[in-house]
């Protein structure tokens, strides 16, 4: 049993005639009888009465018709409601990310892609780690993460954006708020806020200071960079931080930000399933964010991958 004899079937049982059928499908009597034959040989029972004109339905066949009327109208409205969601008409955009990404890369693109797509819903999904988004891109039904993207992932495709050093974050009247570049060995001793992310023994910042000679060993802890730079703010450390954040916080006027030589840039961008397989609307807003940080040129420490 196929969806072609499902349709065919029914459009017999509307014109009740054969004949009829073959001449509106631009094919022959006999070929619409086969697929006529092929459900009753399934089915075990007539579905037709052959006349010498037209056909009748049987008590059977009006049992199929009618269900199969109401599964080729349920399947043509469902096709049409994936159509758009593919165009982007209806839906949702489900993105994982940080939780301070928004602020930072997307705030245009939102106001864009609402403008663009007023009928998709958008929705974003926290996460506190590249790891804890990349496993509910996994697992749950979202479309995109927007996460690092230094190690390549099993079963998963990423597209870098934007690399972005690191930077000091220092009050605008420290001893280090002049200076334009630091070497790791000058790092030695000073009183850092962590993030746990960056702390963490698998963290490759962690290790790139060890090896270095430098040990976070923080009293005050964070769990993303928004909050470590409040917390610069407040005095009560100095903080690590990409170099696209840090010219957020040198904008506020109570900051200042100094590279960090020798330690390797962050990568930021986008992972997905299949990128081929996205929406309209998800690759538009995709889109829209990499236009926004097109810009990141222009900033000390950020480099734009296009």
């Amino acid at each position: 049993m196929t969806l072609e004899d499902l349709r065919v079937f029914a459009a017999v049982c509307k014109a009740h005639s054969l004949s009829a059928v073959a001449r509106e499908l631009g094919c022959t009597q006999p070929a619409v009888g086969q697929h006529v034959a092929r459900l009753e040989r399934e089915l075990n029972v007539s579905l037709l009465n052959r006349r010498a004109r037209g056909v009748t339905v049987t008590p059977a066949g009006e049992v199929l018709h009618r269900a199969a009327v109401d599964a080729l109208g349920a399947l043509a409205a469902a096709t049409r409601m994936v159509g758009d969601i593919r165009e982007g008409k209806s839906g949702s955009l489900l993105i994982t990310t940080g939780t301070t990404t928004v602020r930072h890369f997307m705030q245009a693109a939102v106001v864009n892609f609402r403008q663009r797509f007023p009928g998709v819903s958008l929705e974003f999904r926290p996460g506190n780690s590249t790891r804890q988004c990349l496993e509910l891109l996994r697992r749950d039904p979202i479309d995109l993460a927007f996460v690092t993207t230094a190690v390549p992932v099993q079963g998963l495709e990423q597209r870098p954006v934007i690399e972005a050093r690191h930077m000091l974050l220092v009050p605008k009247d420290h001893e280090l708020a002049g200076r334009r570049r630091l070497r790791i060995a000058e790092l030695k001793g000073l009183p850092f806020v962590g993030l746990r992310s960056y702390t963490s023994p698998d963290s490759r910042l962690a290790k790139q200071l060890a090896d270095g000679g430098v040990v976070i060993r923080a009293k005050t802890m964070v769990d993303d960079w928004d909050n470590a730079g409040m917390m610069v703010e407040l005095g009560v450390g100095l903080a690590i931080v990409p170099s696209i954040h840090a010219h957020s916080f040198v904008k506020s006027g109570n900051l200042a930000a100094v590279r960090i030589g020798g330690l390797s840039p962050i990568l930021f961008g986008w992972t997905a399933r299949d990128f081929e397989r996205l929406s309209k609307a998800a690759l538009h807003f995709m889109a829209l964010v990499d236009a926004e940080l097109s810009s990141a040129n222009d900033m000390d420490g950020c480099r734009y991958l296009g």
